[in-house]
């Protein structure tokens, strides 16, 4: 719960995967397939570098910092 930030969006995503020095893509128009009339988007993330589980803890750390800016 420490490393959570109410509403992120994926311009704060992007700068947070930026900060990590990974290589991303963002696709404003993907919606989850369980509610395919809302378009939400995703960062996607370049595969090697970092595991999910290394990743994520990373990046909500950098966004709480972040997160009054």
């Amino acid at each position: 719960m420490n490393l959570c930030v109410a509403q992120p969006n994926l311009d704060i995503i992007a700068k947070g995967v930026m900060l990590l020095d990974l290589e991303y893509e963002m696709k404003e128009d993907m919606s989850y397939p369980k509610d395919p009339r809302s378009k939400h988007g995703c960062v996607k993330v370049e595969k090697g570098k970092m595991t999910k589980t290394e990743l994520l803890p990373k990046l909500g750390k950098i966004l709480v910092e972040n997160q009054g800016r």
